[in-house]
């Protein structure tokens, strides 16, 4: 594309946008892992609001010209954004450890970490917990949770409904184990268990329990795709563990917490739709090898305006799609008989 005076306009505002706020080490740590995707053959792909920057086109980062799809740059950065800004990057599921790897290696392991998560103790988990130190047997804490509704719905195991019956913790509590309920009026997930075993104190100890731990730390685990690199050594900024699962290094603190202490952080996100696509081009590669370069080298001969493909897609025939595979999305590509990414 040429270099005309509206580009190189837009190009100068986006900079100095970029530059006023710090972020241009977002944008080049994004660059290093995007570059080193495509050197070693990791299908990888943008999305979000980052497609609407012109820097992040040019430097590699994003696929789609904001020029010509006319996106607008303040959809993903402008100068009244107070939080920073959101690089989402796809990778092949299969690969993206080694993208996440190549980011603890070059950007050393003592500066980089994996955001952390706070699990919390959730019905089940809760009432699991609370039966086991009570000294339920598995068989018995089994039974408990097959008759706990899944997210609050279901249809009730007793004559009563979860409405008449969700009170019932607060009066057992009183009545059956001599204690004065707390003053939180939430609805209760074990309403329909009490009303069945509430009368038997050795059940009623237990669900008062359960509910006592709802909503509180349950264990540490790990961000889908969230990483962040460090100014300087990590343990400096945020305290740190080591996951028992992959054995890499994960902040104590939640995304929350993180963004709270000024760290920024990257998603680095598997999808498998990625790792189809590049088994496939695999496969063609292997059998063609002299008209292609690589692998990846397969994907990019193909035609954003195919005939075929655009009649699927304005079908709404996108089942097995990503991001365009809902009942939601079908509808509006049948609605706006969508022929293209434009």
């Amino acid at each position: 594309r040429e270099l005309t005076p509206a580009i190189k306009e837009r190009l100068e505002y986006e900079l100095s946008v970029i530059a006023a706020r710090g972020y241009e080490p977002i944008f080049l740590i994004a660059e290093e892992m995007l570059s080193y995707a495509r050197q070693n053959g990791i299908p990888s792909a943008s999305r979000g609001s980052a497609s609407s920057s012109l820097v992040a086109h040019c430097i590699g980062i994003t696929t789609p010209d904001p020029i010509a799809l006319d996106l607008y740059f303040e959809r993903f950065l402008n100068p009244a954004r107070t939080t920073p800004p959101d690089i989402d990057t796809d990778f092949c599921s299969r690969e993206r450890d080694k993208v996440i790897q190549h980011l603890f290696e070059t950007f050393q392991p003592e500066r980089v970490a994996m955001v952390g998560t706070i699990n919390t103790f959730r019905p089940r988990s809760a009432l699991s917990e609370a039966a086991k130190a009570h000294g339920f047997t598995p068989a018995e804490i089994r039974m408990l949770n097959r008759q706990l509704a899944h997210h609050g719905w279901g249809p009730p195991s007793t004559g009563r409904s979860v409405d008449e019956t969700e009170e019932l913790l607060p009066q057992f509590q009183e009545q059956m184990l001599g204690e004065t309920p707390g003053s939180e009026s939430t609805r209760n997930p074990f309403a329909e268990l009490i009303a069945q075993y509430g009368q038997n104190p050795r059940y009623a100890r237990v669900f008062c329990d359960a509910a006592a731990l709802l909503g509180l730390p349950h264990h540490l685990s790990v961000h889908p795709g969230g990483v962040i690199i460090a100014p300087g050594p990590i343990v400096d900024f945020v305290p740190v563990a080591r996951s028992g699962g992959k054995g890499v290094t994960i902040t104590q603190f939640d995304l929350d917490g993180v963004e709270q202490i000024g760290l920024v952080k990257l998603d680095l996100l598997g999808i498998r739709g990625l790792t189809v696509l590049g088994d496939v081009a695999g496969q063609i590669f292997s059998w063609r090898r002299k008209e292609f370069s690589s692998p990846l080298a397969v994907l990019d001969i193909i035609s954003p305006s195919d005939p075929e493909t655009a009649s699927l897609v304005a079908s709404g025939q996108t089942i097995g799609c990503f991001q365009i595979e809902s009942p939601g999305m079908r509808a509006t590509l049948r609605e706006i008989q969508a022929q293209s990414v434009a």
